[in-house]
């Protein structure tokens, strides 16, 4: 990280630098607003719920991740525990089932 920001000053002129300490130091800065909306964005993308219980997973625990779907759209979904998995598991085996069926009365 450091020296991917040390990069991105080299690469700014003088009055660059004198305008992006200036904005970083300003409350409602174009920059200020940026960064924190990044950060928000950051955030809920790594703020992760069991996809079964709908319980908060923290990154420092152990989590299990089951990855899904066809090789063009991938989903994925995120479980506390084995128990939440197995019960996600058997509903969508149920919901495969019931497409199976549809498709062979038609």
């Amino acid at each position: 990280m450091k020296h991917k920001f040390k990069e991105f000053l080299e690469g700014l002129e003088y009055s660059e630098l004198i305008s992006l300490s200036k904005q970083i130091k300003e409350k409602g800065s174009e920059i200020r607003n940026v960064l924190e909306n990044h950060l928000d964005v950051t955030e809920k993308i790594n703020a992760r719920v069991c996809a079964t219980c709908g319980n908060q997973l923290n990154p420092g625990t152990k989590t299990l991740v089951l990855h899904f779907g066809p090789e063009d759209f991938k989903k994925k979904a995120s479980f506390c525990a084995f128990d939440c998995l197995e019960f996600f598991l058997n509903h969508l085996k149920q919901i495969e089932l019931k497409k199976e069926k549809a498709e062979k009365i038609q």
